[in-house]
């Protein structure tokens, strides 16, 4: 990951401007940290699917948006980034994981601003 990324990443997760989601890279309830990252590197994001969910709405569904590829590239696989995607942004599969699990595990970005700057 390009420092200039990186910098640009964190100010966004501080930003107040991306509501928290998790299990989705971008839902209608928000972003995970790697949705914001899309969102930060310009890739921005389509509406794909309305899904039943155990997070979803009082209808019971929920709005699932997956990301536009990048120069023609796809960069998820469902509400994940694909190899193509780490690739792409300098993730490798454990971080990747991490920033995941992270995301998922905590109500805000904290935790996962704190990983980014230790571990990127």
């Amino acid at each position: 990951m390009t420092p200039e990324l990186k910098a640009k990443w964190l100010n966004d997760l501080r930003s107040g401007k991306y509501q928290k989601t998790h299990s989705h890279l971008r839902d209608d309830k928000g972003y995970c940290c790697l949705g914001v990252l899309c969102e930060t590197a310009g890739v921005g994001f389509n509406l794909a699917s309305k899904t039943a969910d155990h997070n979803a709405d009082v209808a019971g569904q929920m709005w699932t948006m997956y990301p536009n590829d990048f120069e023609g590239m796809p960069i998820n696989e469902g509400e994940e980034l694909s190899a193509m995607g780490m690739e792409i942004f300098g993730l490798g599969q454990v971080q990747h994981d991490d920033l995941t699990r992270l995301n998922d595990e905590n109500s805000t970005f904290a935790e996962v601003i704190q990983y980014i700057e230790e571990n990127l």
